[in-house]
């Protein structure tokens, strides 16, 4: 009976070795162990993640156009016109579709090429309404068409000179434009006339119509 009892004391004994160590085994097949490297990886990526994901990358402006930029106001050049005058001259943006401007040339010599005192005084006037305007990104070109109308008046000295003062006004289209940072190059084309009178030799007056037109002008604007 001691004998039946042991065996069936040693038989249990060995029933739960044997679970145990089934047990075991089975937690260690299902165990994944990463190395080392892809541990280091792994942490890498989230602090990467974590550090991104509270931040937006901020996207680049684009620069305003100069033809837009309501800050460049006034420019300072020299003019060239048949019907808007010429000299030095001084021009105002108001806004952004319209711009006037006024210029001034005295000239006066004691002696010229024939050996006489002679001189003149030329005074303008040149309005702008732009019509559109393009851009080049490719030569940084900036453009913009306009219609203008102009104005000239002259006051001539000279012994033999024909006439002695002089009217003028006339119209066309443009282009102006930005090739270099704030300088402005304006050329337009048109038509123009002017009444041209006579008061030191003989009293009279002329009439001219229909005549083309040139405006040029280059400036610092700011």
């Amino acid at each position: 009976m001691k004998r039946y009892i042991l065996f069936i004391l040693g038989c249990f004994l060995m029933s739960v070795g044997w679970a145990e160590r089934l047990i075991t085994s089975f937690e260690d097949t299902n165990t994944v162990v990463l190395p080392a490297s892809e541990e280091i990886s792994i942490s890498e990526e989230s602090i990467t993640n974590t550090n991104t994901m509270p931040f937006t990358k901020a996207l680049p402006t684009e620069s305003k156009p100069q033809s837009e930029d309501n800050t460049l106001r006034h420019m300072l050049g020299i003019h060239g016109g048949m019907s808007s005058g010429a000299g030095l001259c001084y021009r105002q943006y108001v806004g952004g579709d319209f711009s006037w401007q006024v210029s001034f040339l005295p000239f006066y010599t004691s002696q010229d090429f024939e050996g006489q005192a002679s001189g003149f005084v030329i005074t303008g006037f040149f309005g702008q309404w732009f019509l559109s305007d393009f851009r080049h990104p490719a030569i940084s070109l900036e453009a913009r068409f306009f219609v203008y109308l102009g104005a000239i008046a002259g006051y001539y000295v000279r012994a033999n000179s024909p006439y002695d003062f002089a009217l003028g006004g006339g119209g066309g289209i443009g282009l102006e434009t930005y090739f270099i940072k704030n300088i402005v190059l304006t050329i337009a084309t048109g038509y123009y006339g002017n009444i041209t009178k006579n008061t030191k030799t003989i009293n009279s007056v002329y009439f001219n119509m229909g005549l083309l037109s040139f405006e040029g002008t280059i400036g610092y604007r700011f």
